[in-house]
């Protein structure tokens, strides 16, 4: 039965009509953040910290200990913001890694307090480096990637939610092309692997079905490329630039089955994020 209703409120509008979802100032606002955020092209994404207890009705549950949330991520990242790890860092002028992510997630969650995460999906780099007169370009091939993630939500009085939220990733690909000085250059072999830690203490304000919230994430990215035409030696690594930066971002939820998240990332690196999810 619970499951014709939710049927029946989506065929009726119910769940997004304009009582219990979105008023006309409310409106503005979404439209506003649709636009900008898009524009601000991470690998991880933070997430609102009071994402826990945002959902309190779900297709089937509620008032339940336990319950479970599947989501869908696509992120843009304009520049991982990497360096030229000791060595190797006088040799080029400029690195720039554009990135493109889907994710899907399956979320348990306790007592609307803890968030215990699963994070799967595919994953392509791209590489430009500038090494003196020289320009490498590097497409790395769509690849699988897990990372699992935790948040806890430390505080929730009233309105204001403070929380942590802590991820780890996993990438391996090989390249699927090679450009050097615009020319396409031919190799066999190759391989680019990224480990990346990031923890991030994050405050949230809910005001009607927007949550905005700030973040600052502490991220410990390191990229590695193996067996490369334009390295010297068999390996070359990448460290994060910067540890830590400014995420931005806001929930849009009536508090019922689901929420749409947006989010931006800058300093650590540029990148944005479009995401949703679905509780059961």
């Amino acid at each position: 039965m619970e499951i014709f209703a939710f049927k029946n409120r989506a065929r009726k509008g119910e769940l997004f009509s304009k009582e219990n979802f979105v008023s006309k100032g409310h409106r503005a606002a979404v439209i506003f953040l649709c636009l900008f955020f898009p524009m601000a092209l991470c690998a991880l994404m933070t997430g609102n910290p009071s994402a826990p207890s945002i959902l309190e009705e779900g297709i089937w549950s509620q008032d339940v200990p336990v319950n479970l949330r599947m989501g869908y991520h696509a992120m843009w990242i304009g520049d991982q913001k990497l360096r030229v790890f000791k060595s190797d860092e006088e040799k080029f002028t400029s690195l720039r890694i554009p990135t493109r992510m889907q994710i899907f997630s399956l979320t348990l969650n306790v007592k609307e307090r803890f968030d215990f995460s699963l994070f799967s999906g595919s994953e392509r780099m791209f590489l430009r480096l500038q090494m003196q007169n020289a320009l490498y370009e590097l497409k790395s091939r769509q690849s699988f990637f897990v990372a699992g993630g935790a948040k806890f939500l430390i505080i929730e009085n009233k309105e204001f939610s403070f929380g942590i939220d802590g991820k780890y990733l996993f990438f391996r690909a090989h390249p699927s092309s090679f450009l050097k000085n615009a020319t396409p250059f031919s190799f066999k072999g190759g391989e680019i692997q990224q480990k990346e830690w990031q923890v991030t203490p994050a405050i949230s304000y809910k005001t009607g079905i927007l949550i905005p919230y700030f973040g600052i994430p502490c991220r410990f990215a390191k990229v590695k490329l193996k067996y490369l035409p334009f390295i010297d030696h068999p390996l070359l690594e990448l460290k994060s630039l910067h540890k830590a930066g400014i995420c931005l971002g806001v929930t849009i939820s009536s508090g019922r089955e689901v929420f749409l998240n947006l989010e931006g990332e800058w300093l650590s690196e540029n990148g944005s994020i479009l995401s949703s999810e679905l509780r059961f």
